[in-house]
Protein backbone atom coordinates (compact mmCIF):
# COMPACT_ATOMS: atom_id res chain seq x y z
CA UNK A 1 0.00 0.00 0.00
CA UNK A 2 0.87 3.13 -0.99
CA UNK A 3 1.83 5.90 1.97
CA UNK A 4 -0.42 8.36 0.39
CA UNK A 5 -2.87 5.98 0.81
CA UNK A 6 -2.29 4.95 4.24
CA UNK A 7 -2.27 9.08 5.53
CA UNK A 8 -5.51 9.35 3.55
CA UNK A 9 -7.08 6.95 5.25
CA UNK A 10 -5.44 8.05 8.88
CA UNK A 11 -7.00 11.40 8.44
CA UNK A 12 -10.03 10.17 6.72
CA UNK A 13 -10.56 8.05 10.11
CA UNK A 14 -9.67 11.41 12.49
CA UNK A 15 -12.31 13.34 10.52
CA UNK A 16 -15.10 10.39 10.98
CA UNK A 17 -14.04 10.17 14.65
CA UNK A 18 -14.34 14.46 15.19
CA UNK A 19 -17.97 14.00 13.25
CA UNK A 20 -18.95 11.61 15.55
CA UNK A 21 -17.56 13.72 18.66
CA UNK A 22 -19.96 16.50 17.63
CA UNK A 23 -22.80 14.56 16.78
CA UNK A 24 -22.37 13.10 20.10
CA UNK A 25 -22.31 16.88 21.81
CA UNK A 26 -25.57 17.69 19.94
CA UNK A 27 -27.36 14.79 21.03
CA UNK A 28 -26.66 14.96 24.12
CA UNK A 29 -27.89 18.61 24.09
CA UNK A 30 -31.17 17.33 22.43
CA UNK A 31 -31.74 15.25 24.70
CA UNK A 32 -31.01 17.12 27.69
CA UNK A 33 -33.65 19.37 26.72
CA UNK A 34 -36.45 16.59 25.68
CA UNK A 35 -35.99 14.76 28.83
CA UNK A 36 -35.67 17.92 31.55
CA UNK A 37 -39.35 18.29 32.25
CA UNK A 38 -40.23 14.66 32.40
CA UNK A 39 -37.31 13.89 34.79
CA UNK A 40 -37.91 16.51 36.90
CA UNK A 41 -42.29 16.61 36.91
CA UNK A 42 -42.89 12.83 36.58
CA UNK A 43 -40.04 10.65 37.39
CA UNK A 44 -39.23 13.21 39.94
CA UNK A 45 -35.12 12.36 39.28
CA UNK A 46 -32.07 14.84 38.52
CA UNK A 47 -32.04 15.93 34.94
CA UNK A 48 -29.25 15.30 32.50
CA UNK A 49 -28.26 19.20 33.35
CA UNK A 50 -27.61 17.87 36.89
CA UNK A 51 -25.97 14.58 35.88
CA UNK A 52 -23.18 15.67 33.61
CA UNK A 53 -23.36 19.71 34.72
CA UNK A 54 -20.45 21.12 36.98
CA UNK A 55 -21.80 21.46 40.22
CA UNK A 56 -20.10 21.59 44.14
CA UNK A 57 -22.77 18.80 45.60
CA UNK A 58 -22.22 16.51 42.59
CA UNK A 59 -18.06 16.77 42.79
CA UNK A 60 -18.64 16.20 46.71
CA UNK A 61 -20.72 13.05 45.81
CA UNK A 62 -18.11 11.34 43.77
CA UNK A 63 -19.23 12.54 40.44
CA UNK A 64 -16.19 13.60 38.83
CA UNK A 65 -17.09 13.19 34.95
CA UNK A 66 -18.59 16.24 35.55
CA UNK A 67 -15.18 18.25 35.34
CA UNK A 68 -15.48 17.63 31.64
CA UNK A 69 -18.92 16.51 30.77
CA UNK A 70 -19.98 19.91 31.90
CA UNK A 71 -17.96 21.46 28.76
CA UNK A 72 -20.71 19.44 26.20
CA UNK A 73 -23.84 21.28 27.55
CA UNK A 74 -25.75 24.80 26.59
CA UNK A 75 -28.62 24.75 29.34
CA UNK A 76 -32.21 25.32 28.37
CA UNK A 77 -35.26 24.94 29.74
CA UNK A 78 -37.21 24.14 26.47
CA UNK A 79 -36.56 23.92 22.66
CA UNK A 80 -36.96 27.97 22.24
CA UNK A 81 -35.89 29.90 19.35
CA UNK A 82 -33.09 31.77 21.26
CA UNK A 83 -31.77 27.89 22.10
CA UNK A 84 -31.90 26.85 18.55
CA UNK A 85 -30.13 29.56 17.21
CA UNK A 86 -27.13 29.28 19.78
CA UNK A 87 -26.80 25.75 19.10
CA UNK A 88 -26.50 25.81 15.68
CA UNK A 89 -23.82 28.38 15.51
CA UNK A 90 -22.09 26.62 18.57
CA UNK A 91 -22.29 23.41 16.70
CA UNK A 92 -21.23 25.15 13.29
CA UNK A 93 -18.19 27.25 15.00
CA UNK A 94 -17.19 24.42 16.32
CA UNK A 95 -17.53 22.25 13.38
CA UNK A 96 -15.97 24.31 11.14
CA UNK A 97 -12.71 25.71 13.36
CA UNK A 98 -12.53 22.60 15.31
CA UNK A 99 -11.59 20.51 11.29
CA UNK A 100 -9.41 23.52 10.72
CA UNK A 101 -7.33 22.65 13.77
CA UNK A 102 -7.97 18.84 13.29
CA UNK A 103 -5.70 19.14 10.07
CA UNK A 104 -3.22 21.30 10.89
CA UNK A 105 -2.36 19.88 14.53
CA UNK A 106 -4.15 16.46 14.50
CA UNK A 107 -7.14 15.26 15.82
CA UNK A 108 -4.55 14.15 19.41
CA UNK A 109 -3.56 17.93 20.20
CA UNK A 110 -7.38 19.19 19.46
CA UNK A 111 -8.42 16.52 22.63
CA UNK A 112 -5.87 17.59 24.69
CA UNK A 113 -6.82 21.19 23.76
CA UNK A 114 -10.75 20.41 24.24
CA UNK A 115 -10.91 18.70 27.56
CA UNK A 116 -7.56 20.04 29.27
CA UNK A 117 -9.41 23.80 28.95
CA UNK A 118 -12.52 21.59 30.78
CA UNK A 119 -10.09 20.36 32.95
CA UNK A 120 -8.44 23.70 33.74
CA UNK A 121 -11.77 25.93 33.62
CA UNK A 122 -13.52 23.32 35.92
CA UNK A 123 -11.11 23.15 38.70
CA UNK A 124 -11.07 27.17 38.34
CA UNK A 125 -14.95 27.10 38.66
CA UNK A 126 -14.97 24.43 41.98
CA UNK A 127 -12.12 26.57 43.52
CA UNK A 128 -15.09 29.73 42.95
CA UNK A 129 -17.61 27.72 44.19
CA UNK A 130 -15.93 26.83 47.07
CA UNK A 131 -14.42 30.24 48.08
CA UNK A 132 -18.39 31.49 47.82
CA UNK A 133 -20.00 31.68 51.47
CA UNK A 134 -23.31 31.15 49.47
CA UNK A 135 -25.23 27.79 51.00
CA UNK A 136 -26.40 27.57 47.02
CA UNK A 137 -24.26 25.23 44.94
CA UNK A 138 -24.91 26.24 41.38
CA UNK A 139 -24.43 24.33 38.32
CA UNK A 140 -21.56 25.48 35.90
CA UNK A 141 -22.17 24.63 31.96
CA UNK A 142 -18.88 25.48 30.16
CA UNK A 143 -20.37 24.93 26.21
CA UNK A 144 -19.81 29.01 25.44
CA UNK A 145 -16.34 28.46 27.23
CA UNK A 146 -15.36 25.85 24.76
CA UNK A 147 -15.99 27.58 22.08
CA UNK A 148 -13.99 30.57 23.18
CA UNK A 149 -11.38 28.13 23.44
CA UNK A 150 -10.89 26.72 19.90
CA UNK A 151 -11.75 30.45 18.59
CA UNK A 152 -8.92 31.39 20.31
CA UNK A 153 -6.42 28.40 19.09
CA UNK A 154 -7.82 28.98 15.50
CA UNK A 155 -6.79 32.88 15.99
CA UNK A 156 -3.39 32.02 17.14
CA UNK A 157 -3.01 29.11 14.02
CA UNK A 158 -4.21 31.83 11.34
CA UNK A 159 -3.52 35.24 12.91
CA UNK A 160 -4.07 37.36 8.88
CA UNK A 161 -7.01 34.82 7.98
CA UNK A 162 -10.54 37.54 7.74
CA UNK A 163 -13.94 35.96 8.07
CA UNK A 164 -17.25 37.11 7.15
CA UNK A 165 -19.26 38.50 9.51
CA UNK A 166 -22.75 37.47 9.33
CA UNK A 167 -21.52 36.52 6.13
CA UNK A 168 -21.54 39.79 4.96
CA UNK A 169 -19.33 41.77 6.92
CA UNK A 170 -15.24 41.18 6.24
CA UNK A 171 -13.22 41.17 9.92
CA UNK A 172 -10.11 40.05 10.63
CA UNK A 173 -9.75 37.19 12.97
CA UNK A 174 -7.88 38.83 15.77
CA UNK A 175 -10.50 41.60 15.87
CA UNK A 176 -13.58 39.10 16.17
CA UNK A 177 -11.85 37.14 19.27
CA UNK A 178 -11.14 41.03 20.80
CA UNK A 179 -14.43 42.11 19.75
CA UNK A 180 -16.18 39.06 21.21
CA UNK A 181 -14.25 39.03 24.72
CA UNK A 182 -15.07 42.91 25.24
CA UNK A 183 -18.67 41.93 24.82
CA UNK A 184 -18.73 38.93 27.45
CA UNK A 185 -16.45 41.23 29.46
CA UNK A 186 -19.34 43.70 29.33
CA UNK A 187 -22.49 41.14 29.91
CA UNK A 188 -20.78 39.43 32.93
CA UNK A 189 -19.90 42.56 34.80
CA UNK A 190 -23.19 44.20 34.05
CA UNK A 191 -25.22 40.68 35.02
CA UNK A 192 -22.53 40.38 37.87
CA UNK A 193 -21.97 37.22 36.45
CA UNK A 194 -18.47 36.85 37.80
CA UNK A 195 -18.55 32.84 37.42
CA UNK A 196 -18.84 33.36 33.51
CA UNK A 197 -16.18 35.83 33.85
CA UNK A 198 -13.84 33.15 35.45
CA UNK A 199 -14.08 30.73 32.92
CA UNK A 200 -13.78 32.71 30.38
CA UNK A 201 -10.40 34.12 31.49
CA UNK A 202 -9.30 30.67 32.75
CA UNK A 203 -10.24 29.55 28.93
CA UNK A 204 -7.90 32.23 27.36
CA UNK A 205 -5.24 31.33 29.86
CA UNK A 206 -5.41 27.78 29.29
CA UNK A 207 -5.19 27.83 25.62
CA UNK A 208 -2.67 30.65 25.27
CA UNK A 209 -0.05 28.48 27.37
CA UNK A 210 -1.16 24.91 25.26
CA UNK A 211 -0.58 26.58 22.41
CA UNK A 212 2.83 28.28 23.41
CA UNK A 213 4.14 24.94 25.17
CA UNK A 214 3.02 22.57 23.24
CA UNK A 215 2.52 23.94 19.82
CA UNK A 216 5.67 26.49 19.88
CA UNK A 217 3.08 28.86 18.36
CA UNK A 218 2.73 32.82 19.35
CA UNK A 219 0.28 34.96 19.21
CA UNK A 220 -0.54 37.75 16.56
CA UNK A 221 -0.24 40.20 19.71
CA UNK A 222 2.99 41.73 19.18
CA UNK A 223 3.01 42.77 23.04
CA UNK A 224 3.23 39.20 24.03
CA UNK A 225 6.29 38.62 21.56
CA UNK A 226 8.22 39.55 23.40
CA UNK A 227 7.59 37.38 26.10
CA UNK A 228 7.06 34.47 23.96
CA UNK A 229 9.88 34.42 22.00
CA UNK A 230 12.15 34.40 25.78
CA UNK A 231 9.74 31.40 26.89
CA UNK A 232 10.52 29.43 23.47
CA UNK A 233 14.16 30.20 23.58
CA UNK A 234 14.09 28.95 27.27
CA UNK A 235 12.06 25.78 26.23
CA UNK A 236 14.24 24.72 23.30
CA UNK A 237 17.59 24.90 25.50
CA UNK A 238 16.15 21.96 27.32
CA UNK A 239 13.74 19.98 24.51
CA UNK A 240 14.47 16.67 23.59
CA UNK A 241 14.63 17.51 19.78
CA UNK A 242 17.50 20.61 20.35
CA UNK A 243 19.21 18.21 22.51
CA UNK A 244 19.90 15.45 20.08
CA UNK A 245 21.18 18.03 17.70
CA UNK A 246 18.04 17.54 14.95
CA UNK A 247 19.03 20.30 12.56
CA UNK A 248 17.31 23.36 12.40
CA UNK A 249 16.27 23.30 8.63
CA UNK A 250 13.54 25.97 8.25
CA UNK A 251 16.76 28.69 8.84
CA UNK A 252 15.33 31.90 7.21
CA UNK A 253 19.08 32.35 6.90
CA UNK A 254 20.32 30.96 3.53
CA UNK A 255 23.13 30.79 1.03
CA UNK A 256 22.98 33.58 -1.57
CA UNK A 257 24.57 31.15 -4.34
CA UNK A 258 22.49 28.19 -3.69
CA UNK A 259 19.19 29.77 -2.14
CA UNK A 260 18.89 27.02 0.10
CA UNK A 261 18.46 27.04 3.47
CA UNK A 262 22.37 27.15 5.35
CA UNK A 263 22.67 23.83 7.49
CA UNK A 264 26.29 23.96 8.14
CA UNK A 265 27.00 24.90 11.57
CA UNK A 266 29.86 26.95 11.13
CA UNK A 267 28.07 28.11 7.59
CA UNK A 268 25.53 29.12 9.54
CA UNK A 269 27.31 30.92 12.72
CA UNK A 270 28.91 33.14 10.31
CA UNK A 271 26.09 34.24 8.34
CA UNK A 272 23.98 35.10 11.43
CA UNK A 273 27.00 37.25 12.51
CA UNK A 274 26.76 39.17 9.62
CA UNK A 275 22.97 39.46 10.02
CA UNK A 276 23.48 40.61 12.96
CA UNK A 277 25.88 43.21 12.23
CA UNK A 278 23.82 44.41 9.34
CA UNK A 279 20.04 44.03 11.26
CA UNK A 280 20.77 43.80 14.92
CA UNK A 281 19.86 40.47 17.15
CA UNK A 282 16.70 41.04 17.26
CA UNK A 283 16.52 40.26 13.00
CA UNK A 284 16.97 36.48 14.32
CA UNK A 285 14.38 34.51 14.55
CA UNK A 286 13.72 32.32 17.63
CA UNK A 287 14.99 29.24 16.37
CA UNK A 288 18.20 30.90 14.55
CA UNK A 289 18.66 32.62 18.08
CA UNK A 290 18.70 28.99 19.50
CA UNK A 291 20.88 27.84 16.75
CA UNK A 292 23.10 29.97 17.26
CA UNK A 293 23.34 29.41 21.24
CA UNK A 294 23.80 25.78 20.78
CA UNK A 295 26.79 26.74 18.54
CA UNK A 296 28.32 28.93 20.45
CA UNK A 297 28.18 26.54 23.22
CA UNK A 298 29.80 23.88 21.46
CA UNK A 299 32.60 25.99 20.25
CA UNK A 300 33.06 27.42 23.84
CA UNK A 301 33.73 23.46 24.54
CA UNK A 302 35.93 22.86 22.16
CA UNK A 303 38.31 25.75 22.83
CA UNK A 304 38.00 24.80 26.55
CA UNK A 305 39.72 20.94 25.87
Amino acid sequence: MMKSQIFQRFFTAQRNFFKIFLIGILSLNILAVMTGELCLQVLHIPTLYDFFGLSKLAIENAWYWQIFTSAFLLPAQSFSLGWIFSMIISMYLTSAIGSAIVSRKGLKHFFILYFGTALFVSLCMLATFYSSSTAFSPIYFGNRAMLGCILFAWCILYPEMRVQLFFIIPIKLTSLLFWTFLLHLIFALTQQAYSELIAYVATLVYTYFYCLFSWRQKTPFAKLHGFEEKTLLFLGKFSKTFEKGAPLTNSKIYDFKTGKAIISDEAFFHAAMAKITLKGKKSLTVRERLRLWKISRKMQKQNSI
